[in-house]
């Protein structure tokens, strides 16, 4: 009797895996008609979290290379590049919140 109840318990498993399959492969036809932009908003969403990433990296470099030793020679470079990056990733972030409210 053990037996038989596991053995159900799989048959019930297996079918809710299909069934998941089913509703998945549903859902992607109404997603075809947009994959461009569901593509370019991936996309995006890479592109602003690489830029996050470089934000930390810049200000190590800052503290590093040039406040530590107190070289300010290329300092106001650091700080360009830095606005640079920020307003990228807002550009971008700005892009892919519209794309995805479309």
């Amino acid at each position: 009797m053990h037996k038989l109840l596991r053995e159900n318990f799989y048959e019930k498993d297996i079918e809710e895996k299909q069934l998941d399959r089913r509703t998945v492969l549903k859902l992607l036809g109404y997603v075809k008609p947009y994959k461009f932009l569901l593509g370019l908003t991936v996309f995006l969403l890479l592109i602003t979290a690489a830029l996050e990433i470089v934000v930390p990296y810049l200000i190590k470099i800052a503290i590093d290379r040039h406040l530590t030793p107190q070289k300010l020679d290329g300092f106001i470079y650091l700080i360009i590049l830095f606005g640079a990056v920020l307003a990228g990733e807002f550009l971008f972030r700005y892009i892919q919140q519209y794309l995805t409210e479309y």
